[in-house]
């Protein structure tokens, strides 16, 4: 088996590139980790499906990835490195074998990981497709980060019966008065994606500091 050795790896949900990672991310430091080289296309369905992998590879993993800690060296029980020598992933699987975190790595570290890879042999890796990852190819992290919290932020609005406020937004984003509230929150969903209503929206909900 093939390891790789002191790299950095930032799990979560979704795949971001090193420059999405934000400061309070869980960014874990990678003592050793294994590497196995497979097809593109398996590489890709890992990445863009939810998967469950055979329990043979699982087994084949387990606790032979270890993570540097405060104090010590802590094992996390299943992770693994992928690459077609193009790219590189690393997916932390839960015990049912499901690829739920992934993480890509920094640039030189990914290049070390390809050179690696070029001399390793390809592995066979079963699993079976459980769905398609819900993944937005069109905005970066921060632009889904913002949009969920206006949603989340004029949900709570609704919840707490705030018309008179959500009737002032809607006056500011639109420069219109509008007394159905659920009109109001209609047109207010549906232009999130328009800049100035955005940044109306998101500089008035910091202001009246909602969540």
């Amino acid at each position: 088996m093939n390891f790789i050795y002191d790299i950095l790896v930032n799990f979560n949900n979704n795949l971001y590139d090193f420059y999405e990672w934000n400061v309070s991310d869980n960014v874990s430091h990678i003592r050793k980790m294994p590497l196995f080289k497979v097809k593109t296309e398996v590489l890709e369905k890992i990445k863009d499906y939810s998967v469950k992998i055979d329990i043979d590879f699982l087994k084949k993993i387990e606790n032979r990835t270890e993570k540097f800690t405060s104090r010590d060296i802590e094992k996390v029980e299943y992770a693994a490195l992928f690459s077609d020598c193009n790219d590189v992933i690393a997916v932390k699987f839960t015990r049912d074998g499901i690829n739920k975190y992934l993480s890509k790595l920094l640039v030189d570290e990914q290049e070390e990981v390809i050179e690696v890879c070029n001399r390793c042999s390809e592995t066979n890796v079963e699993f079976e497709i459980i769905k398609i990852r819900e993944k937005n190819n069109f905005k970066t992290r921060m632009q889904v980060e913002k949009m969920n919290y206006l949603l989340k932020s004029l949900k709570l609005l609704e919840k707490n019966r705030e018309n008179e406020k959500l009737k002032y937004l809607y006056f500011e984003c639109f420069d219109e008065k509008q007394d159905s509230v659920n009109i109001i929150l209609d047109k207010l969903k549906k232009a999130i994606d328009n800049e100035k209503v955005e940044k109306t929206m998101y500089d008035f909900f910091k202001l009246i500091s909602i969540n």
